[in-house]
């Protein structure tokens, strides 16, 4: 037995040769798919996070910054006129008004504003100023302030046709012209500047001392 173990021949070098080249290449063709499949999984991955952003940023313009704020007049309180005979305010003593103004926000961000001025408008004739203070409307909230006007009756007299209005119908047709310009920032990272402009037909009731069908249009650019 011993003796047939010594005396077997070995392979040839070439067939030993040849089995190892055939090991390398199993193990180079082995080591490929998993390149392979270790890329598709980063590609996988890039595709992923970039599908997630892009419905970031959609949600995020059209959710959160979809809608605009909205400036509006509530209502006008006297606190100083002269009247002449009791029933014509004097033309020489300018009129003190207080404005309850609102700010609504409807966006799922803080809109913060920057101090600003509506003035009011009789017949085209600019009679008076609406001082806007700066401050905040937290979101879906509304923000209400009440501000000081002063209504220049000696501009608002020289239209000829105020008082055929005050005898008529003891009202007085108003403009209002506001821009408010502000920010919003959302998940305290991206800030987004906006400005609002306000055009509002009004009638200004002389009798109860309120804003009657009034009627705003609205525009914002960023």
């Amino acid at each position: 037995m011993g003796e047939d173990n010594q005396s077997r021949p070995l392979p040839p070098a070439s067939d030993r040769i040849n089995g190892d080249e055939e090991a390398t290449k199993d193990i180079k063709s082995n080591k490929f798919p998993r390149k392979k499949h270790m890329k598709c999984c980063g590609c996988c991955c890039m595709v992923t996070v970039l599908i997630l952003v892009a419905i970031f940023l959609v949600l995020l313009f059209t959710l959160f910054l979809s809608k605009d704020p909205k400036i509006k007049m509530n209502g006008l309180t006297i606190m100083r006129i002269k009247l002449i005979n009791g029933t014509i305010p004097d033309p020489t003593v300018n009129i003190t008004l207080i404005a309850d103004v609102s700010v609504k926000n409807p966006n799922a961000a803080t809109f913060k504003y920057s101090n600003s001025t509506s003035a009011l408008y009789y017949r085209g004739n600019l009679v008076g100023e609406v001082q806007i203070p700066p401050g905040m409307a937290k979101p879906r909230r509304t923000q209400r302030m009440n501000v000081t006007v002063e209504m220049n009756t000696a501009r608002l007299f020289s239209d000829p046709n105020v008082q055929n209005d005050i005898a008529n119908s003891q009202a007085l047709a108003m403009t209002s012209l506001t821009s408010i310009g502000g920010r919003m920032k959302v998940f305290k990272i991206i800030k987004r500047h906006i400005v609002v402009k306000m055009n509002c037909r009004m009638n200004f009731n002389l009798t109860s001392m309120s804003i009657q069908d009034q009627k705003c249009k609205r525009k914002m650019s960023f």
